[in-house]
Protein backbone atom coordinates (compact mmCIF):
# COMPACT_ATOMS: atom_id res chain seq x y z
CA UNK A 1 0.00 0.00 0.00
CA UNK A 2 1.27 3.66 -1.18
CA UNK A 3 2.76 5.25 1.89
CA UNK A 4 0.46 7.95 1.54
CA UNK A 5 -2.62 6.25 2.22
CA UNK A 6 -1.13 4.39 5.29
CA UNK A 7 -0.45 7.73 7.03
CA UNK A 8 -4.13 8.40 5.52
CA UNK A 9 -5.57 5.93 7.27
CA UNK A 10 -3.77 6.63 10.61
CA UNK A 11 -5.39 10.23 10.62
CA UNK A 12 -9.29 8.40 10.30
CA UNK A 13 -8.62 6.19 12.81
CA UNK A 14 -7.28 8.87 15.21
CA UNK A 15 -10.14 11.36 14.16
CA UNK A 16 -12.82 8.37 14.63
CA UNK A 17 -11.47 6.85 18.00
CA UNK A 18 -11.20 10.13 19.46
CA UNK A 19 -14.17 10.24 21.69
CA UNK A 20 -12.71 12.87 24.76
CA UNK A 21 -15.02 13.66 26.90
CA UNK A 22 -15.75 13.42 30.72
CA UNK A 23 -19.08 10.49 31.50
CA UNK A 24 -21.45 9.97 34.46
CA UNK A 25 -20.26 6.65 35.62
CA UNK A 26 -21.76 6.71 38.98
CA UNK A 27 -25.11 8.29 40.85
CA UNK A 28 -25.80 7.12 44.39
CA UNK A 29 -29.21 7.46 45.45
CA UNK A 30 -28.53 9.92 47.77
CA UNK A 31 -26.37 13.35 48.15
CA UNK A 32 -23.41 11.98 50.07
CA UNK A 33 -19.97 13.75 50.59
CA UNK A 34 -16.85 12.49 48.89
CA UNK A 35 -14.09 12.91 50.34
CA UNK A 36 -10.56 11.35 49.27
CA UNK A 37 -10.05 8.70 46.11
CA UNK A 38 -7.28 6.05 45.18
CA UNK A 39 -6.46 3.08 42.90
CA UNK A 40 -4.86 0.39 43.89
CA UNK A 41 -4.26 -0.62 39.86
CA UNK A 42 -5.85 -0.32 36.63
CA UNK A 43 -9.12 -1.87 37.58
CA UNK A 44 -9.48 -1.26 41.29
CA UNK A 45 -10.35 2.18 42.86
CA UNK A 46 -12.35 3.11 45.98
CA UNK A 47 -13.94 6.61 46.42
CA UNK A 48 -14.50 7.40 49.95
CA UNK A 49 -17.69 8.87 51.21
CA UNK A 50 -19.42 10.29 53.64
CA UNK A 51 -23.86 9.64 53.87
CA UNK A 52 -23.55 11.76 56.83
CA UNK A 53 -21.79 13.64 59.41
CA UNK A 54 -20.67 10.72 61.29
CA UNK A 55 -20.55 7.98 58.64
CA UNK A 56 -18.44 6.37 55.82
CA UNK A 57 -19.20 4.72 52.70
CA UNK A 58 -16.82 2.67 50.14
CA UNK A 59 -17.47 3.41 46.49
CA UNK A 60 -15.72 0.38 44.26
CA UNK A 61 -15.10 -0.66 41.18
CA UNK A 62 -12.56 -3.68 40.04
CA UNK A 63 -13.34 -3.09 36.21
CA UNK A 64 -11.69 0.17 35.61
CA UNK A 65 -14.59 2.45 36.72
CA UNK A 66 -17.43 1.32 34.28
CA UNK A 67 -18.89 -0.18 37.05
CA UNK A 68 -19.52 0.76 40.72
CA UNK A 69 -21.02 -0.79 44.23
CA UNK A 70 -20.94 -0.45 47.83
CA UNK A 71 -18.67 -3.19 49.78
CA UNK A 72 -18.76 -0.77 53.05
CA UNK A 73 -21.21 1.14 54.44
CA UNK A 74 -21.30 2.97 58.07
CA UNK A 75 -23.58 5.25 59.26
CA UNK A 76 -26.03 6.31 61.66
CA UNK A 77 -28.92 4.17 62.26
CA UNK A 78 -32.26 5.41 63.74
CA UNK A 79 -34.46 2.67 65.39
CA UNK A 80 -38.32 2.95 65.60
CA UNK A 81 -40.54 1.14 67.01
CA UNK A 82 -44.10 -1.00 65.23
CA UNK A 83 -45.60 3.16 65.98
CA UNK A 84 -42.55 4.13 63.98
CA UNK A 85 -41.61 5.93 66.98
CA UNK A 86 -38.28 7.01 67.31
CA UNK A 87 -36.80 4.71 70.55
CA UNK A 88 -32.71 4.77 69.51
CA UNK A 89 -29.75 5.15 67.63
CA UNK A 90 -27.33 2.91 66.87
CA UNK A 91 -23.76 4.94 65.93
CA UNK A 92 -21.21 4.18 63.30
CA UNK A 93 -18.79 1.49 64.22
CA UNK A 94 -15.81 4.08 63.22
CA UNK A 95 -15.30 7.69 63.18
CA UNK A 96 -15.91 9.36 60.14
CA UNK A 97 -13.33 8.64 56.98
CA UNK A 98 -11.51 11.78 55.73
CA UNK A 99 -8.47 10.23 53.71
CA UNK A 100 -7.53 7.07 52.12
CA UNK A 101 -4.80 4.58 50.35
CA UNK A 102 -5.85 1.70 48.88
CA UNK A 103 -2.54 -0.31 48.39
CA UNK A 104 -2.71 -3.33 46.70
CA UNK A 105 -5.76 -4.94 45.47
CA UNK A 106 -6.71 -6.13 49.28
CA UNK A 107 -4.94 -3.91 51.76
CA UNK A 108 -6.89 -0.51 51.91
CA UNK A 109 -5.86 1.56 54.98
CA UNK A 110 -8.43 4.51 55.92
CA UNK A 111 -7.64 8.10 57.82
CA UNK A 112 -10.29 8.89 60.68
CA UNK A 113 -11.58 11.55 62.38
CA UNK A 114 -9.91 12.10 66.02
CA UNK A 115 -7.00 9.96 65.10
CA UNK A 116 -8.36 6.27 64.34
CA UNK A 117 -7.27 4.80 61.40
CA UNK A 118 -8.82 1.18 59.77
CA UNK A 119 -7.55 -1.30 57.83
CA UNK A 120 -8.89 -3.68 55.07
CA UNK A 121 -6.85 -6.76 54.14
CA UNK A 122 -9.50 -8.00 51.37
CA UNK A 123 -10.23 -5.68 49.57
CA UNK A 124 -12.45 -3.31 51.58
CA UNK A 125 -14.94 -5.60 53.17
CA UNK A 126 -13.95 -6.21 56.45
CA UNK A 127 -12.10 -3.46 58.88
CA UNK A 128 -9.76 -3.69 62.20
CA UNK A 129 -9.42 -0.31 63.50
CA UNK A 130 -6.55 1.34 65.56
CA UNK A 131 -6.90 4.58 67.69
CA UNK A 132 -4.30 7.00 67.88
CA UNK A 133 -5.67 9.19 70.17
CA UNK A 134 -4.25 12.34 68.34
CA UNK A 135 -6.19 15.43 65.58
CA UNK A 136 -8.37 14.00 62.79
CA UNK A 137 -6.00 12.59 59.85
CA UNK A 138 -5.62 14.60 56.62
CA UNK A 139 -3.12 12.40 54.64
CA UNK A 140 -2.53 8.71 54.58
CA UNK A 141 0.26 7.69 52.00
CA UNK A 142 2.07 4.33 51.30
CA UNK A 143 5.31 3.42 49.28
CA UNK A 144 4.45 -0.71 49.84
CA UNK A 145 2.36 -2.95 51.86
CA UNK A 146 4.28 -2.41 54.58
CA UNK A 147 5.74 0.69 54.67
CA UNK A 148 3.53 4.46 54.83
CA UNK A 149 2.96 7.87 56.87
CA UNK A 150 -0.37 8.93 58.44
CA UNK A 151 -0.73 12.82 58.46
CA UNK A 152 -2.71 15.26 60.91
CA UNK A 153 -2.34 18.88 60.85
CA UNK A 154 0.36 19.03 62.90
CA UNK A 155 1.63 15.25 63.17
CA UNK A 156 3.34 12.62 61.04
CA UNK A 157 3.33 9.03 62.24
CA UNK A 158 4.78 6.09 60.32
CA UNK A 159 4.18 2.28 59.96
CA UNK A 160 6.63 -0.25 58.39
CA UNK A 161 4.77 -3.41 59.62
CA UNK A 162 1.35 -2.70 57.48
CA UNK A 163 -0.35 -0.21 59.79
CA UNK A 164 -0.02 -2.51 62.64
CA UNK A 165 1.85 -0.22 65.14
CA UNK A 166 2.48 4.08 63.92
CA UNK A 167 5.17 5.83 65.63
CA UNK A 168 5.23 9.57 65.95
CA UNK A 169 8.38 11.17 64.11
CA UNK A 170 6.83 14.66 64.03
CA UNK A 171 9.37 14.81 66.87
CA UNK A 172 12.54 14.26 64.50
CA UNK A 173 11.46 17.31 62.58
CA UNK A 174 13.60 19.28 64.83
CA UNK A 175 11.85 22.74 64.29
CA UNK A 176 10.73 25.75 66.51
CA UNK A 177 8.06 26.82 64.27
CA UNK A 178 4.29 26.68 63.08
CA UNK A 179 3.65 23.78 61.33
CA UNK A 180 0.72 22.55 59.10
CA UNK A 181 0.79 19.78 56.49
CA UNK A 182 -1.37 20.42 53.45
CA UNK A 183 -0.11 18.01 51.26
CA UNK A 184 3.00 15.01 51.23
CA UNK A 185 4.46 12.13 49.15
CA UNK A 186 6.67 9.18 50.29
CA UNK A 187 8.81 6.75 47.87
CA UNK A 188 10.58 4.41 49.18
CA UNK A 189 12.58 6.21 52.22
CA UNK A 190 11.92 9.44 50.64
CA UNK A 191 9.16 11.56 52.61
CA UNK A 192 8.15 15.27 51.73
CA UNK A 193 5.81 16.58 53.84
CA UNK A 194 4.86 20.12 55.05
CA UNK A 195 7.90 21.61 53.62
CA UNK A 196 10.49 19.20 55.01
CA UNK A 197 11.53 16.19 53.50
CA UNK A 198 13.50 13.00 54.33
CA UNK A 199 15.40 10.60 52.80
CA UNK A 200 16.04 8.03 55.16
CA UNK A 201 12.23 7.45 56.03
CA UNK A 202 11.79 9.91 58.95
CA UNK A 203 15.16 9.80 60.73
CA UNK A 204 16.39 13.34 60.27
CA UNK A 205 14.38 15.92 57.79
CA UNK A 206 15.85 18.78 55.99
CA UNK A 207 13.31 22.10 55.78
CA UNK A 208 12.64 23.23 52.11
CA UNK A 209 13.60 26.70 50.85
CA UNK A 210 10.29 28.36 50.66
CA UNK A 211 9.10 30.15 47.31
CA UNK A 212 7.66 33.76 48.26
CA UNK A 213 4.02 34.57 48.42
CA UNK A 214 3.14 30.51 48.31
CA UNK A 215 -0.31 30.77 50.59
CA UNK A 216 -0.42 27.34 50.49
CA UNK A 217 0.78 24.09 48.69
CA UNK A 218 -1.82 21.20 48.13
CA UNK A 219 -0.67 19.02 46.03
CA UNK A 220 3.29 17.28 45.51
CA UNK A 221 4.39 14.00 43.41
CA UNK A 222 7.85 12.87 42.95
CA UNK A 223 9.27 10.78 40.40
CA UNK A 224 11.95 9.63 42.39
CA UNK A 225 13.21 10.92 45.36
CA UNK A 226 15.28 14.04 43.86
CA UNK A 227 12.79 15.29 40.82
CA UNK A 228 9.28 16.30 41.85
CA UNK A 229 6.39 19.02 41.21
CA UNK A 230 4.04 20.78 43.79
CA UNK A 231 0.87 22.61 43.02
CA UNK A 232 -0.84 25.57 45.29
CA UNK A 233 -1.83 29.30 45.27
CA UNK A 234 -0.56 32.27 45.55
CA UNK A 235 -2.52 35.38 47.08
CA UNK A 236 -2.93 38.11 45.25
CA UNK A 237 -3.87 40.45 47.95
CA UNK A 238 -3.22 40.26 51.55
CA UNK A 239 -6.23 39.47 53.23
CA UNK A 240 -8.59 39.20 50.29
CA UNK A 241 -9.37 35.17 48.85
CA UNK A 242 -8.14 35.47 45.33
CA UNK A 243 -5.41 33.27 44.21
CA UNK A 244 -2.86 32.57 41.29
CA UNK A 245 -2.72 29.24 40.17
CA UNK A 246 0.92 27.85 41.06
CA UNK A 247 2.77 25.13 40.04
CA UNK A 248 6.52 24.51 41.14
CA UNK A 249 9.67 22.14 40.16
CA UNK A 250 12.46 20.78 42.43
CA UNK A 251 15.40 18.67 41.38
CA UNK A 252 16.93 18.66 44.68
CA UNK A 253 14.26 16.60 46.41
CA UNK A 254 12.50 20.20 47.37
CA UNK A 255 15.47 21.75 48.81
CA UNK A 256 14.99 24.87 46.65
CA UNK A 257 12.02 25.31 44.02
CA UNK A 258 11.60 27.08 40.66
CA UNK A 259 8.30 28.49 39.74
CA UNK A 260 7.37 26.90 36.28
CA UNK A 261 3.43 28.53 36.43
CA UNK A 262 1.72 31.54 38.29
CA UNK A 263 -1.26 32.52 36.52
CA UNK A 264 -4.94 33.99 37.56
CA UNK A 265 -7.60 31.72 35.61
CA UNK A 266 -11.43 31.75 36.78
CA UNK A 267 -12.17 31.24 39.74
CA UNK A 268 -9.46 32.94 40.94
CA UNK A 269 -9.03 30.68 44.00
CA UNK A 270 -5.73 28.73 43.22
CA UNK A 271 -5.07 25.02 42.66
CA UNK A 272 -6.08 23.52 46.05
CA UNK A 273 -6.36 20.11 44.36
CA UNK A 274 -3.46 17.88 43.17
CA UNK A 275 -0.77 16.98 41.15
CA UNK A 276 0.17 13.75 39.51
CA UNK A 277 3.09 13.02 36.67
CA UNK A 278 3.16 9.48 34.94
CA UNK A 279 6.91 10.65 34.25
CA UNK A 280 9.29 12.77 33.60
CA UNK A 281 7.28 14.40 31.00
CA UNK A 282 3.52 13.99 31.24
CA UNK A 283 1.76 16.15 34.05
CA UNK A 284 -1.34 16.93 35.44
CA UNK A 285 -2.55 19.35 38.17
CA UNK A 286 -5.70 20.09 39.01
CA UNK A 287 -8.04 22.15 41.38
CA UNK A 288 -11.35 23.98 41.91
CA UNK A 289 -13.25 22.68 38.46
CA UNK A 290 -9.25 23.26 36.61
CA UNK A 291 -6.98 21.06 35.07
CA UNK A 292 -3.86 21.68 33.80
CA UNK A 293 -1.89 19.35 31.73
CA UNK A 294 2.32 19.63 30.68
CA UNK A 295 3.84 16.90 27.97
CA UNK A 296 7.15 18.92 28.47
CA UNK A 297 8.21 18.51 32.36
CA UNK A 298 6.14 21.73 32.87
CA UNK A 299 8.04 24.06 30.82
CA UNK A 300 4.71 24.55 29.19
CA UNK A 301 1.13 24.17 30.59
CA UNK A 302 -1.64 24.27 28.93
CA UNK A 303 -5.44 24.63 30.77
CA UNK A 304 -7.44 21.74 29.58
CA UNK A 305 -11.73 23.03 28.67
CA UNK A 306 -14.30 20.55 29.92
CA UNK A 307 -18.57 21.08 29.87
CA UNK A 308 -18.70 21.68 33.47
CA UNK A 309 -22.38 22.25 33.19
CA UNK A 310 -23.70 19.75 34.72
CA UNK A 311 -20.66 18.64 37.24
CA UNK A 312 -19.61 20.71 40.80
CA UNK A 313 -16.28 20.77 41.58
CA UNK A 314 -14.43 17.32 41.54
CA UNK A 315 -13.00 16.52 45.16
CA UNK A 316 -9.91 13.90 43.88
CA UNK A 317 -8.62 13.00 40.51
CA UNK A 318 -7.31 9.19 40.46
CA UNK A 319 -5.57 7.52 37.22
CA UNK A 320 -5.90 3.95 37.29
CA UNK A 321 -3.57 3.17 34.76
CA UNK A 322 -0.39 5.29 35.65
CA UNK A 323 -0.85 7.69 32.77
CA UNK A 324 -2.92 10.98 32.21
CA UNK A 325 -5.50 9.74 29.64
CA UNK A 326 -7.89 8.09 31.73
CA UNK A 327 -8.71 10.01 34.58
CA UNK A 328 -11.57 9.18 36.97
CA UNK A 329 -13.46 12.18 39.38
CA UNK A 330 -15.34 12.10 42.27
CA UNK A 331 -17.96 15.16 43.32
CA UNK A 332 -18.05 16.72 47.12
CA UNK A 333 -21.54 16.91 47.39
CA UNK A 334 -23.82 15.09 44.93
CA UNK A 335 -22.25 11.55 45.27
CA UNK A 336 -21.55 11.41 41.58
CA UNK A 337 -18.41 9.69 40.22
CA UNK A 338 -17.19 10.98 36.21
CA UNK A 339 -14.62 9.15 34.20
CA UNK A 340 -12.35 11.00 31.52
CA UNK A 341 -10.91 8.19 28.33
CA UNK A 342 -9.23 9.73 25.15
CA UNK A 343 -9.31 6.37 23.70
CA UNK A 344 -6.21 7.00 20.74
CA UNK A 345 -3.85 8.62 23.44
CA UNK A 346 -4.60 5.93 26.24
CA UNK A 347 -3.42 3.43 23.37
CA UNK A 348 -0.58 5.25 21.78
CA UNK A 349 0.48 6.00 25.44
CA UNK A 350 0.62 2.16 25.97
CA UNK A 351 1.33 0.70 23.05
CA UNK A 352 4.77 3.04 23.44
CA UNK A 353 5.59 2.59 26.95
CA UNK A 354 5.47 -1.17 26.50
CA UNK A 355 8.00 -1.12 23.44
CA UNK A 356 8.93 2.73 22.99
CA UNK A 357 8.52 5.65 24.28
CA UNK A 358 8.46 9.43 21.90
CA UNK A 359 9.07 11.88 24.18
CA UNK A 360 8.24 14.45 24.50
CA UNK A 361 5.30 15.17 22.50
CA UNK A 362 4.45 17.90 21.44
CA UNK A 363 7.84 18.88 21.03
CA UNK A 364 9.37 21.94 19.06
CA UNK A 365 13.33 21.03 18.81
CA UNK A 366 13.44 17.17 19.10
CA UNK A 367 12.54 14.20 20.08
CA UNK A 368 13.96 11.25 21.99
CA UNK A 369 13.22 7.51 21.14
CA UNK A 370 13.83 4.80 24.17
CA UNK A 371 12.95 1.50 22.37
CA UNK A 372 12.22 -1.68 24.77
CA UNK A 373 12.66 -5.35 24.29
CA UNK A 374 14.64 -5.35 20.77
CA UNK A 375 12.21 -7.72 19.54
CA UNK A 376 9.00 -5.63 19.94
CA UNK A 377 10.44 -3.55 16.67
CA UNK A 378 10.09 -5.69 13.44
CA UNK A 379 11.22 -4.97 9.74
CA UNK A 380 8.74 -5.28 6.56
CA UNK A 381 8.86 -8.80 7.00
CA UNK A 382 7.92 -9.25 10.18
CA UNK A 383 10.68 -10.14 11.33
CA UNK A 384 13.23 -8.91 13.82
CA UNK A 385 14.76 -5.61 12.83
CA UNK A 386 18.09 -5.00 12.50
CA UNK A 387 20.63 -3.21 14.61
CA UNK A 388 21.13 -1.22 11.94
CA UNK A 389 17.91 -0.17 10.81
CA UNK A 390 17.25 3.72 10.76
CA UNK A 391 14.23 5.90 11.94
CA UNK A 392 12.25 7.51 9.51
CA UNK A 393 10.26 10.64 9.52
CA UNK A 394 7.42 10.95 7.35
CA UNK A 395 4.92 14.03 6.93
CA UNK A 396 1.47 13.74 6.76
CA UNK A 397 1.76 13.47 2.75
CA UNK A 398 3.92 10.29 2.69
CA UNK A 399 6.84 12.52 2.03
CA UNK A 400 10.51 11.41 3.94
CA UNK A 401 11.53 14.50 5.97
CA UNK A 402 14.23 12.72 8.33
CA UNK A 403 16.01 9.77 8.62
CA UNK A 404 18.39 8.74 11.27
CA UNK A 405 20.38 5.49 11.94
CA UNK A 406 19.78 3.97 15.30
CA UNK A 407 22.47 3.77 18.06
CA UNK A 408 24.53 0.84 19.01
CA UNK A 409 22.57 -2.25 19.97
CA UNK A 410 23.32 -3.93 23.49
CA UNK A 411 23.61 -7.22 23.21
CA UNK A 412 23.33 -8.20 26.55
CA UNK A 413 20.37 -5.61 27.40
CA UNK A 414 19.14 -6.81 24.26
CA UNK A 415 17.56 -2.89 24.11
CA UNK A 416 18.27 -0.13 21.82
CA UNK A 417 18.64 3.90 23.15
CA UNK A 418 18.25 5.92 20.69
CA UNK A 419 19.67 9.58 21.05
CA UNK A 420 18.01 12.72 20.33
CA UNK A 421 16.44 13.44 16.86
CA UNK A 422 17.12 17.11 15.97
CA UNK A 423 13.55 17.99 14.22
CA UNK A 424 13.91 21.75 15.31
CA UNK A 425 14.31 22.72 11.02
CA UNK A 426 11.08 21.03 10.24
CA UNK A 427 7.95 23.16 9.91
CA UNK A 428 4.94 22.83 12.60
CA UNK A 429 2.49 20.01 11.83
CA UNK A 430 2.01 16.31 12.01
CA UNK A 431 4.70 13.71 11.32
CA UNK A 432 4.76 10.16 11.52
CA UNK A 433 7.84 8.26 13.17
CA UNK A 434 8.45 4.33 11.46
CA UNK A 435 10.05 1.97 13.01
CA UNK A 436 10.03 -1.48 11.14
CA UNK A 437 7.10 -1.44 9.82
CA UNK A 438 5.54 0.50 13.04
CA UNK A 439 4.27 4.01 12.74
CA UNK A 440 3.72 6.69 15.77
CA UNK A 441 2.88 9.96 15.41
CA UNK A 442 3.98 13.05 17.50
CA UNK A 443 3.26 16.64 16.67
CA UNK A 444 5.82 19.45 16.09
CA UNK A 445 5.03 23.24 17.46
Amino acid sequence: MNLFYVILLVLIFDFVNTNSEWKKVYQHEKSVQQWDFDCADSLNCISLASPGATGSMYIKTTDGGYNWFVPFADSTIMIYNEQGQWIDTKSPKFKAARCIDFVTQYLVVVGHKEGQITISRDGGVSWDAINLNTQDFKIIKFTDSLSGIALTNNFIFLTTDGGVSWANITVNLNYSGAILFQSAFMKDDFIYAGGFFSIDKGITWTKSNPVNNIHGIYGIHFNDSYEGWASGRRQLVPNQSQYADVILHTTNSGLDWETQLDTILYPESGLTGGIYFANHYEGLAYGEGKIWRTTDGGKNWINEVFPWTEMDAFTKLVFPKRHTYKIIANEYLKGRIWMYENPTSVNNYETNHSNYIIYPNPTSDFITISLGSFGACSNENNNVASPNASIEIYDVMGILVTQTPTSVFNSQTKVLDLPRIDISHLPAGVYFMKVGNRFEKFVKI
